[in-house]
């Protein structure tokens, strides 16, 4: 590890005469990579931080042990491939050396989010829950480990940006400061037989002169190559992805809680007591307006004296509130029945068209074979043709392929018979994909070209980079003003239990 002093000015020969085998900067304190233990020290706190999150919501682990055993490895793996494919020169089985330098972020995320996106929306149909309130539970806390992960990269002498003077960097300590540069590959260096360097050749200065890449020797390459110092784009990411983390965790996720033009309290003042209600702090158990509520609400006790002694009244934490008035709020169950029935019967109509439509297909092909002609069977199609969109129009075309539920916005105003804004499941799954873009597309105009998401192209990166953010606004703008309306299905949990 580079000791604490000033190396400015240095040459990387200069660095090497003092501090030896480059292959070291790689190890944390002196004994074991810190590549990998960064790595699996993020995806540890980011199992950690989504377990957090699925016990609040009362979900089951299963699943989400299932997805770990399942994402992690592929994640890992595809970061090394990803990263090392295109390696000029790469031999194939080390593409998936994940504790060598050149793993690749989207590489992780592509195959990781995607295979677990895939078993937990096939679990959902078992467990009624939206594959959304699973991503909303696991994928922001990704940002942790990114966070974390980004220390390994700062080892390994990665992802730094433009050069700058080493008196720049004076505002961060020595020990990230004399470490913000890149090594150069000296793979190009040869003896006369063409050999490459040995494996103790940054202990032996006086063989240096006999190693050269064709033009100059490695001794003279490295006494004239000074060091080039660079931005820490690694601290910037580091940074930013946890104060991202932040801001989706315990702004966004509760933007409906602290910014909700209807509040509770001012609908029905005498349900919720508590120091946020003008009329009632504290409130007498009989005249408590109680709810229909999932989980039942847990008051906290107010005791004081009054003229005739004790009085004990009941006040309600904001948090639990807000669970009382809407996420544990549990509406009539007659009318539960009534959109259960509804449901029954539509999928019943559905399924019936359907065989009808396979019937129908069915019969066309038959009295096609049985006639020569064509008169006969385009009269057959047509006559099809219409049967199968007179059902159609019974059962609904695009409606059905899509999944849509006629009754969504009726179950959805059951549920909400007040009308809160609510951040809906999925809106912070897009707020990560939308926060982290915008993050690397910032920081992505500050790496050189051979660093970029997709290398050496900037239109293309830059352009694929603009599509995914995009993406994120889409998945927000149709999670949060779409889905409730046409795709919420009763008996499945949502940002609450329909």
């Amino acid at each position: 590890m580079t000791l604490l002093t000033n190396i400015g000015g240095w040459s990387l020969g200069d660095w090497i005469t003092n501090f030896g085998d480059p292959a070291n900067e790689r190890l944390l304190f002196g004994i074991v990579p810190a590549y990998p233990i960064f790595m699996f020290g993020g995806i540890l706190l980011t199992i950690v931080a989504s377990i957090i999150h699925f016990k609040m919501k009362g979900i089951p682990l299963r699943e989400f042990e299932w997805a770990v055993v399942l994402v992690v490895p592929i994640g890992v793996i595809g970061a090394s491939i990803f990263g090392k494919a295109f390696i000029p020169g790469m031999p194939w089985w080390r593409i998936f050396f994940f504790w060598e330098p050149g793993m690749s972020l989207f590489g992780s995320l592509f195959l990781g989010i995607t295979a677990g996106f895939v078993l937990l929306y096939k679990r959902s149909k078992l467990t009624m829950i939206s594959v959304w309130v699973y991503a909303d539970c696991i994928i922001p806390n990704i940002l942790l480990g990114q966070s974390i992960g980004r220390w390994g990269n700062f080892f390994n002498h990665e992802i730094m940006g433009t050069v700058v003077d080493y008196e720049d960097l004076n505002w961060l300590p020595d020990f990230i400061r004399n470490k913000l540069f890149y090594f150069p590959n000296l793979s190009e260096f040869k003896d006369g037989l063409g050999q490459g360097l040995p494996a103790n050749w940054f202990s032996s200065p006086e063989i240096w002169s006999t190693y050269s890449n064709g033009e100059i020797t490695l001794e003279t390459f490295l006494r004239e190559t000074s060091l080039e110092f660079r931005q820490p784009l690694f601290l910037y990411e580091a940074i930013a992805t946890f104060s991202l983390w932040l801001i989706i965790t315990f702004l966004i996720a509760n933007l409906s809680r602290f910014f909700n033009k209807s509040k509770p309290w001012d609908l029905e003042p005498t349900a919720y007591p508590g120091w946020y209600n003008k009329h009632y702090k504290s409130i007498a158990e009989d005249k408590l307006t109680t709810k229909s509520t999932l989980v039942p609400i847990k008051y906290k006790q107010v005791r004081f004296t009054g003229e005739n002694g004790e009085i004990i009244e009941l006040k309600l934490s904001f948090w639990k509130a807000w669970n009382k008035a809407y996420y544990w709020y549990e509406p009539n169950s007659l009318a539960v029945a009534e959109f259960e029935n509804s449901a029954e019967e539509r999928a019943n109509r559905r399924y019936q068209g359907e065989q009808r439509i396979l019937q129908l297909k069915s019969q066309l092909k038959i009295k096609a074979k049985q006639t020569n002609n064509k008169l006969k069977k385009v009269e057959y199609k047509k006559s099809y043709i219409l049967k199968r969109n007179e059902i159609y129009s019974q059962i609904g075309k695009w409606s059905r392929r899509l999944n849509v539920n006629p009754d969504a916005r009726a179950l959805e105003k059951l549920n909400n018979p007040n009308s809160f804004f609510v951040i809906r499941s999925g809106v912070i799954t897009g707020s990560y994909i939308f926060g982290y873009l915008l993050i690397r597309i910032i920081l992505e105009a500050f790496r050189n070209p051979q660093e970029y998401f997709i290398q050496n192209m900037p239109e293309l990166n830059f352009t694929v980079l603009a599509i995914l953010l995009l993406v994120g606004i889409g998945i927000i703008l149709i999670a949060q003003f779409t889905a409730p309306y046409k795709w919420r299905e009763v008996g499945w949990l949502y940002e609450k239990s329909y």
